[in-house]
């Protein structure tokens, strides 16, 4: 079927936290992008190829936590899988770029209807189910919000392949401490490459699209900064520890997604 293959990157001694990757070709090249449905922009890292395009313009984004800036580029011949492009444009990293990971963006996703397949680790490019599907919020950039309930109370989070681990507003937890149990510290980096010690928690009491997750472990993080600059402010980031434990279909044209049954 048509699709991709996933590649997990598990974080040394948990593996409830990964990194989601692909195989992937710029013309005669190979790379490993991370795919990230939490990126607006597919990018590559600076490197001997990428050094030599000419840059379009500059463009600044924010990360967790800091600024971004980075160059727009046009590349020819990408594949990943069934997914082809003879033309894109795409943001280069910038040469000092202290977390540098070429990403599959929803630039490029949000013409496709994908099933993640976890479960399999793939994704496949088909027809969605005729039934059983929710709403889709897609911002101007193209990133999913899913609705997820605690006790039921219905909060926005943004769906996102990009993050190993789901993270949780830290005001979020203070104000729900039955539902988050201490589990350490963990040093994370966002996209900018700024770094922090941030805590983990066990989570339970998380349902979206009618499934009841187990208890997981997630990162608390202020998400002040992030949403101070975004119109869509968001409480979760639902990342591999949550998504991994399900099948999802988004299909993004007709702005619907849903959990597939459990076989």
């Amino acid at each position: 079927m048509l699709g991709f293959d996933l590649i997990l990157k598990f974080d040394e001694g948990d593996p409830d936290s990964a990194e989601i990757c692909v195989e992937g070709m710029v013309g005669e090249r190979p790379y490993t992008f991370l795919l990230d449905t939490g990126a607006a922009t597919t990018s590559l890292v600076w490197d001997e190829y990428t050094s030599q395009l000419p840059r379009h313009s500059r463009r600044q984004s924010s990360g967790l936590l800091g600024d971004i800036e980075d160059d727009w580029v046009t590349i020819h011949d990408l594949q990943v899988g069934s997914l082809v492009k003879k033309s894109a444009i795409v943001t280069r990293l910038s040469q000092d770029h202290p977390q540098a990971h070429s990403l599959i963006g929803m630039d490029l996703l949000h013409e496709f209807c994908c099933h993640f397949l976890f479960s399999q680790n793939r994704v496949v490019f088909a027809p969605a189910p005729a039934e059983g599907l929710n709403d889709l919020f897609l911002d101007d950039k193209f990133h999913p919000y899913v609705p997820v309930t605690f006790d039921g109370e219905t909060t926005p989070t943004v769906w996102d392949t990009g993050a190993s681990l789901t993270c949780v507003d830290a005001g979020f937890v203070a104000r729900r401490p039955n539902a988050f149990e201490p589990a350490g510290q963990s040093g994370g980096t966002d996209a900018s490459g700024n770094s922090a010690e941030t805590p983990l928690y066990w989570m339970r009491g998380l349902a979206c699209g009618g499934h009841v997750f187990p208890q997981h472990k997630v990162v608390g993080i202020d998400l002040s900064f992030v949403n101070s600059r975004i119109e869509h402010p968001m409480t979760m980031i639902l990342g591999y520890s949550t998504l991994h434990r399900v099948n999802w279909v988004f299909d993004f044209p007709e702005r619907k997604w849903g959990i597939l049954p459990q076989i």
